[in-house]
């Protein structure tokens, strides 16, 4: 923040909070999130250097919001908070309140959407984990006004058999090249456990499903494999987020009515099976 108090003819930013961060004693799963979901697509002078890859993206998050209050100083106050929200992951002090803001603070997103899709797949027991297969996939689709997602009662869930299913669904800057100025797309994110012997290509890509989801699978649903496939399907180029370029929407979706964060996230919790085949209540904490 020291650059943008400092830039000529502006005045200095007056409510910012320094945070200074720690790695923590030991390893947490948010901060794991966060250095593989989200810091691996911030480059830094070093791969391991993912404290300065954070004060980066702070930075530049910073930056959006200075942009904001400038464009806005009516509701300058709203957005001082949102500007501090605090670092997930990291020792943090001095602790400021979250944003609650998933689609547009990579702390946030780790809190409401990662953290929980996690806690969501590791639920099941891992004798149950490892004897079945992980896939995640993703599509983008253009020109919907919601996110596109499955129905709870006949979807992947039940194609594939899975013992438990995300779903996430925001928009995004449309970043690809030649794409129209402030196009949006909607990405469409899922995680699943299934049947090691399940044809996840067959059963997710039917002629309903349009784009086609783009599907990775690895044989074992263990913890590692969890972080290493949300990684390659959550991983979004945060960075170009905060450019100049895609303020419009960065401020429209800053202004738009809150969607309750949680009803772009949807899980279809692991559930203990009888005998018979039935279920017994969720134990996943969503």
């Amino acid at each position: 923040m020291d650059e943008i108090e400092s830039q000529p003819g502006r005045k200095k930013f007056k409510g910012v909070v320094k945070h200074t961060l720690s790695l923590p004693s030991r390893e947490r799963i948010s901060c794991k999130l966060l250095c593989d979901c989200v810091l691996s697509k911030v480059p830094g002078p070093d791969k391991s250097s993912n404290l300065y890859k954070t004060y980066t993206l702070q930075r530049r998050l910073r930056q959006q919001y200075f942009r904001l209050i400038q464009h806005d100083p009516d509701n300058r106050l709203r957005y001082t908070y949102n500007f501090n929200c605090c670092p997930v992951g990291f020792d943090v002090a001095p602790k400021t309140r979250f944003c609650s803001q998933p689609q547009l603070c990579p702390w946030c997103h780790v809190r409401r959407w990662l953290l929980p899709a996690y806690k969501a797949l590791h639920a099941v027991p891992k004798s149950m984990r490892e004897s079945h297969a992980l896939v995640v996939w993703r599509r983008g689709v253009l020109n919907v006004k919601a996110p596109p997602f499955f129905a709870s009662n006949y979807g992947p869930h039940q194609w594939c058999n899975s013992l438990v299913t995300v779903q996430l669904g925001f928009s995004w800057p449309y970043l690809e090249a030649n794409a129209a100025p402030n196009a949006v797309v909607h990405y469409h994110i899922g995680m699943q456990i299934v049947p090691k012997s399940c044809d996840v290509y067959a059963a997710l890509n039917r002629r309903a499903v349009s784009p086609a989801l783009s599907i990775a699978r690895t044989s074992k649903a263990t913890t590692k494999n969890i972080f290493k496939l949300m990684a390659h399907v959550t991983s979004l180029p945060w960075l170009s987020l905060y450019d100049e370029q895609n303020f419009q929407f960065f401020a429209k979706t800053v202004k738009t009515k809150k969607l309750k964060s949680s009803r772009l996230l949807r899980i279809t919790p692991y559930r203990e099976r009888n005998i018979d085949g039935n279920h017994h209540p969720a134990i996943s904490e969503e």
